[in-house]
């Protein structure tokens, strides 16, 4: 038996149309005796060919409602794409031997068309039959021709009204809970479909995994949604106790429970209720404080292994009486219990048992699902972040009070010590001044020239102490000068000590915003005092005119400080760094011994004296 190439597709398309073994209808019956009239035949049927038979819609003249495929005429017209006529049966070698040639049907004469639809498929065919041989004419065939789309055109409109009525059962589902024959209940779903025929039927089916699976994801959605609550409620707040409020009643809601609380434990096994959330007309337990012999006692050791318990009736449970009796106060029938646990710390791996989280049910016992403890442990994992959390919280508070008193402490204490330290400075100016006093009247008893020179230039080095000392107390910051005012003054001073007028030998400074500690300090104005002396006594003889220039640079965290005269400059066979000049070498031992820096000399229009050292911090 011959098939078309695209059998399988074919049938596949035959069965939407969902009209094999359906009942006779008055409109094919009604083309297919058209077709017999036009025709002239005795015989004309409306068959549709699926894989075993050819199977008749309509019939005219024929009581078989269907014949073997392997015989069958239909199944050659459905290779054609054209009418298929066989004018002598006997003839055709292809009939020749049929039991539908040969028998008491002695079909002689057979012409058909195949119903060919939109896409392309052969579903069966329109075809007429006579019991002589014969033929049709070219009016006749283009008659059965278009009798055949009319029939498709039918067909189209049946497989519309199938998929129209499909739709309809979808959109009347109603599921029920159905009693079968071992008394069980099971989950179905029903819904009535009207045939195009009149007939109304009912169809049903088990729907129990479904109902199982929508259970489960409606569970887990519920537990996505509470975790991600909690969760961001830990995020939104660092407030323990308005989490934990907040987390029981969402449980409760969630779990149609009676009570749900969180119960925390000390150091003795003694717990206490901190967050309770309970429906009306139960106990409150909130804030109770429970002596639970049956902890301190050990019970409840697989708490501490992460072990959680779902007890549908506390009297079928196997508990210690004890533990019976403490749930009898609360009338309590049925409980989820999760144990709260804390890891210790990160570098001491393990847990310890914080507290519990339970759900109780009062009204009546109850058959927990596993997805609700589940529930109850992933919150407990939260509720175990926001205790920490907390905790941290609090500490971090505790140590910024404690750090906050400190501060205060540590503030008033150096102000004490800046007070002191300004007292100090003010007293050493104070005495320093004293001492230049001292040398100044000492000076006025003295005959001798050279020794009212040395007292002098000794009193100029006092006055410059004195001077950083004067800056120190009355600087914002104590342990810092700042070098500009300070050369400015210190230069000043020193021309007044000589009785130098200004119009004689003018004084240049240009200074960088620089600030030194004590030491340093010290030290420069030494040096600034020595060379500006040595200048004013040696550079410009014979009441010469001329000009000295201070400078001092900020460069990296190095400081270059420049003296510069354009006086007569100093002999070429002076060796500087080794001669019996007090100033020469007070000088030089300040620059390498106090500054730790270098100075060099430059006789170029007058003398230069070039010196670099590193800033020192106040610390330093």
């Amino acid at each position: 038996m011959l098939l078309p190439e695209n059998e399988n597709q074919r049938l596949e398309v035959l069965n939407q149309y969902q009209i094999l073994d359906t009942l006779p209808e008055e409109l094919f019956d009604e083309l297919a005796q058209l077709a017999a009239n036009l025709c002239e035949t005795p015989i004309a049927l409306i068959s549709l060919v699926d894989a075993e038979r050819e199977w008749f819609k309509s019939k005219i003249g024929l009581t078989t409602p269907e014949i073997s495929r392997s015989i069958s005429f239909g199944s050659y017209t459905i290779l054609q794409s054209q009418i298929l006529i066989i004018p002598d049966t006997l003839q055709d070698e292809r009939f020749a031997k049929s039991p539908l040639v040969i028998s008491n049907h002695y079909f002689r004469f057979y012409g058909g068309v195949p119903l060919i639809n939109s896409s392309g498929f052969a579903l069966g065919s329109l075809c007429v039959i006579d019991l002589i041989p014969r033929s049709l004419t070219i009016k006749e065939q283009v008659a059965l021709q278009q009798l055949g789309r009319q029939v498709m055109r039918y067909l189209e409109l049946h497989r519309q009204n199938v998929i129209n009525y499909m739709q309809n059962a979808q959109r009347n589902w109603g599921d029920f809970r159905t009693q079968v024959r071992d008394a069980d209940f099971i989950d179905t779903s029903w819904t009535s479909v009207k045939l195009l025929n009149g007939q109304i039927i009912g169809i049903g089916q088990d729907i129990t995994e479904r109902k199982r699976t929508e259970l489960a994801l409606k569970a887990q959605a519920e537990r996505e949604q509470l975790m991600r609550t909690v969760a961001q409620r830990i995020r939104q707040s660092l407030n323990l106790q308005d989490i934990l409020n907040a987390t029981v009643q969402e449980v409760r809601d969630l779990l149609g429970v009676d009570r749900v609380v969180v119960y925390q434990f000390d150091s003795e096994m003694i717990g206490t209720i901190v967050a309770e959330s309970v429906e009306s007309g139960w106990t409150v337990s909130l804030g109770v404080e429970i002596h639970d012999t049956c902890f301190q006692a050990g019970e409840g050791a697989e708490y501490y292994q992460r072990q959680k318990r779902a007890i549908a009736n506390i009297y079928k449970a196997g508990l210690t009486d004890c533990h019976i009796r403490l749930l009898e106060q609360f009338e309590v029938k049925a409980n989820l219990v999760v144990p709260i646990l804390l890891e210790v710390s990160s570098q001491n791996p393990g847990s310890r048992l914080w507290g519990l989280l339970v759900a109780h049910q009062c009204s009546s016992f109850r058959e927990w699902e596993e997805n609700q403890l589940d529930l109850l442990d992933e919150l407990t994992v939260q509720l175990a972040i926001a205790i920490q959390q907390s905790s941290i919280f609090e500490q971090a508070q505790t140590e910024l009070v404690q750090r906050q008193k400190a501060e205060v402490k540590l503030r008033h204490a150096l102000a004490e010590k800046e007070v002191l330290l300004k007292e100090v400075h003010h007293r050493v100016k104070n005495n320093l001044q004293i001492v230049s006093s001292l040398l100044q009247l000492q000076s006025q008893t003295l005959k001798d020239p050279e020794a009212i020179k040395v007292l002098r230039e000794s009193q100029n080095r006092i006055e410059s102490i004195s001077l950083i000392h004067k800056n120190l107390y009355t600087s914002a910051n104590i342990g810092q000068i700042d070098v500009g005012d300070y050369i400015q003054n210190l230069a000043a001073s020193l021309l007044i000590s000589y009785q130098i007028w200004p119009e004689k030998i003018a004084l240049e400074t240009d200074i960088d915003s620089v600030s030194l500690n004590v030491d340093q300090a010290i030290a420069c104005g030494l040096v600034i005092n020595e060379l500006i002396s040595n200048a004013l006594k040696h550079a410009f003889p014979n009441q010469q005119a001329g000009k000295i220039s201070i400078s001092l640079r900020n460069i990296s965290k190095n400081i270059e400080m420049t003296v510069r005269d354009n006086g007569i400059g100093l002999p070429d066979n002076l060796d500087w760094t080794n001669t019996d000049s007090l100033g020469l070498s007070l000088v030089y031992d300040l620059v390498t011994e106090q500054l730790e820096g270098n100075i060099t000399l430059e006789r170029n229009h007058g003398t230069v004296f070039k010196i670099q050292f590193t800033q020192l911090t106040l610390h330093q």
